[in-house]
């Protein structure tokens, strides 16, 4: 998988959220969906051993039939704190070790807040949610 965006994920609090603040201007909230949408992809996080270890998997799943084609799981030291609004530096380099497995190449990916997700949901009513 190659990323849009590298960046260091070894940063102090201070130098997360001044990264996040630079970010916020490149986050993209239009549609952008390609035509035809082949497969879907959830990713999930939590973490083990007290905190010390952060797990991420991937579920890659055929659309619209939702079969499941691939799955990951990977384990990394916690190396950032828990700081509410930085939890992306908390989470995403287990996610990120995670979609490096897949053979798949991915060609998007969504990060929805709650409030986001729920907005969505409420524009989209046909669509059928999972889960």
């Amino acid at each position: 998988m190659r990323l849009a965006l590298e960046h260091p994920w070894h940063l102090s609090p201070r130098d997360a959220a001044a990264l996040q603040r630079e970010l916020a201007g490149r986050v993209e909230t239009g549609d952008r969906l390609p035509g035809t949408i082949h497969s879907v992809a959830g990713v999930d996080v939590g973490f083990e051993q007290d905190g010390r270890i952060t797990r991420a998997a991937v579920a890659v799943l055929g659309f619209p039939g939702l079969e499941p084609r691939q799955s990951a799981i990977a384990r990394l030291p916690t190396e950032f704190p828990y700081v509410p609004g930085l939890l992306s530096f908390r989470e995403l380099p287990a996610v990120l070790a995670a979609l490096r497995q897949s053979a798949r190449e991915c060609e998007r990916f969504y990060r929805a807040r709650r409030a986001a997700a729920a907005k969505w949901r409420k524009e989209n009513p046909g669509m059928q949610r999972l889960g």
